[in-house]
């Protein structure tokens, strides 16, 4: 009996040790160790389109469009460089946080054209300390202009011969009016009391000044009036500089009486101006007084009063005051 009982349990056990040997070598073939991958590098997303405006006689402003990676964890702000063009440009990078997406440049020049790039940035999450840059935005460029908001008076025609009436003319610097013996130096003028058109000088000379002489050295394009009404010269914005495809220039005369632009404002209405190259951006102040339109009075002498954003520099298309 006990050899028996011996054989049968010396035969359980071989057989359980073998089960136990396969099932583990199975078990290992079937389900081997593989480790983690490891992680993936991050991609920057670049920043979106960039708007520049000018917010003080000597400060451009810059802002953008956010990229998409600017809520992830490991997005680490903003690179903006400006640039000015030239062999003695200058070039300057500043950092800007992560929660900021604009950047206000100061002490700047009203004759430079400045450029600006922005690069959003990233923490690597491979390598402790390496900032992975996105690609650089689309540049945007802009340039200080001359704000002229003391209210200009230009004079309509109010006695015939060559003493009434004034022009205005915006390539100087400050703009100025200019009397009718003047008419040379027009660029912007007023027809009379019941017309009151404001257009190039070569068209009010010719239909309203008979008596004018003089050669016309400047003549100002001029675009229709934009659908915005205002009498702050800081309101409007993110419009496009002012040589932009969607504006059109032209010996264009805007009638105060009765374009429909006109009519509708209540504060005031813009439009630009390109005389000799050089741009600027005016605002024709509506007169408080109801009824009286756009023309104001003064005894016996009319007049309509301007407010002037220009740039002294020829084909520099940021006559703009803000974003």
């Amino acid at each position: 009996m006990k050899i028996k009982n011996i054989r049968g349990w010396s035969a359980m056990l071989t057989v359980a040790l073998l089960t136990v040997f396969i099932f583990t070598a199975c078990a290992e073939k079937e389900d081997p160790f593989v480790p983690p991958p490891p992680p993936k590098e991050i991609t920057v997303d670049a920043v979106g389109t960039i708007y520049a405006g000018q917010t003080g006689h000597n400060q451009i402003t810059i802002q953008w469009d956010k990229p998409k990676s600017a809520d992830s964890s490991w997005f680490a702000g903003y690179e903006v460089v400006l640039t000015t063009p030239g062999a003695g440009g200058i070039s300057d990078t500043f950092p800007i946080p992560k929660n900021q997406n604009w950047f206000d440049a100061t002490e700047l020049n009203v004759a430079t054209t400045y450029n600006f790039r922005v690069t959003a940035l990233g923490n690597s999450v491979l390598e402790e300390g390496k900032i992975i840059r996105s690609t650089q935005s689309a540049p945007v460029a802009w340039s200080l202009a001359t704000l002229y908001t003391t209210p200009l008076r230009v004079y309509t025609r109010n006695t015939s011969g060559t003493t009434g009436g004034s022009g205005f003319q915006i390539s100087t610097d400050p703009p100025r009016d200019r009397t009718v013996q003047q008419v040379a130096s027009w660029e912007i003028a007023l027809g009379s009391n019941d017309t009151l058109i404001i257009g190039s000088a070569l068209s009010v000379r010719d239909s309203i000044y008979k008596n004018a002489t003089g050669a016309i050295t400047h003549n100002a394009l001029i675009t229709a009036p934009l659908d915005f009404d205002t009498k702050v010269l800081t309101d409007m914005v993110r419009d496009t500089d002012l040589a932009h495809s969607s504006l059109v220039y032209s010996n264009k005369i805007i009638n105060l009486q009765t374009d429909p632009i006109a009519t509708a404002a209540k504060d005031g209405i813009v439009f630009y101006a390109k005389v000799n190259n050089h741009y600027a951006r005016i605002i024709v102040l509506k007169n408080g007084n109801a009824g009286n339109g756009f023309l104001h009075s003064s005894g016996n002498t009319h007049y309509v009063e301007l407010l002037v954003s220009y740039q002294t520099r020829q084909n520099i298309p940021f006559a703009k005051p803000s974003l």
